[in-house]
């Protein structure tokens, strides 16, 4: 099964280097091949066949498979905040509205998928048809009480973005401890992720607070979690360029923003609709679902 297509710079020259294999989605985001020598290849788990090396019906019939995955892959990611028993505030969601979100979503085809699938498309491997990666924001009980049970027991991956300075707190609404997203991570089905430290738009920050915010939420979630935190989400979607930078130069794999459109080619600013607008993230990415 091919995995993705990759371009295989040919060594040249009189000291060559070995051959490099880069993601051909890296080129068509580039918009141009870097090099002047080279054969594009297909990629499997077990080889990396030049292309040239197939005849033409195999040729053919991988590029067919490759046009109509392409076709079909216009990815959408979701984020959703708490879920409680009443709605009070816009971003609200009933246990009955999520699991009737959910059910749609399956009947329409939808395939869920992690935010490690996400982030290996933007590698060249290729996520499958019809994807959708679900995310929460803020941490909210609501989620471990409501929405983690659904998701586990259907065996749906999905993120955790927590504001690290407020693990725990009972202020307000309240919020799950470190002990509960340690299980959550260790059980393996939702990605736990920074949302900075104290939810602050970061786009209106001095350029040293800002860094601060990324860089110490990420050390708190890998100092309890024990292992690396590859993700980040801007609170409430707020980001500029130096923000970007900033998340890149943290160590960071991808950071997600609230632009409501399906999943693009920047890793640092990876879109996501408000599960509010779920119809309309499905209708974007050329997903049919049932009619209300």
């Amino acid at each position: 099964m091919v995995e993705r297509l990759v371009y295989t710079e040919v060594a040249v020259g009189s000291n060559p280097s070995p051959p490099t294999l880069r993601p051909y989605a890296t080129f068509l985001a580039e918009g141009a091949l870097t090099g002047p020598f080279g054969v594009f290849a297909v990629e499997s788990a077990t080889a990396c066949t030049p292309l040239e090396s197939l005849n033409g019906e195999e040729v053919i019939a991988i590029l067919t498979g490759l046009l109509a995955l392409a076709r079909h892959s216009n990815p959408v990611a979701l984020t959703y905040h708490d879920i409680t028993l009443r709605k009070g505030v816009w971003f609200d969601c009933t246990p009955a509205e999520f699991r009737s979100q959910i059910d749609t979503m399956a009947k329409a085809g939808v395939r869920f998928v992690s935010l490690a699938q996400v982030e290996a498309s933007f590698h060249g491997h290729f996520l499958p048809p019809n994807a959708v990666a679900i995310t929460f924001a803020d941490n909210y009980r609501g989620f471990l009480t409501y929405a983690y049970p659904l998701l586990k027991a259907r065996r749906i991956p999905v993120a955790m973005f927590v504001h690290t300075g407020f693990v725990g707190s009972k202020i307000g609404r309240s919020k799950m401890t470190w002990a509960e997203l340690q299980r959550l991570d260790r059980e393996g089905f939702c990605t736990v992720a920074s949302q900075t430290v104290t939810h602050r738009d970061l786009d209106k920050l001095p350029e040293a607070e800002m860094q601060m915010e990324l860089v110490d939420s990420k050390r708190d979630l890998e100092r309890h979690l024990g292992h690396p935190v590859r993700y980040l989400a801007y609170p409430d979607g707020s980001f500029d360029a130096r923000c970007e930078t900033a998340a890149r130069q943290a160590g960071y794999a991808l950071a997600f923003s609230e632009i409501q459109t399906p999943i693009g080619r920047d890793p640092y600013r990876v879109e996501r609709y408000v599960h509010t607008k779920w119809r309309q993230a499905l209708r974007d990415a050329g997903i049919a679902h049932p009619r209300r």
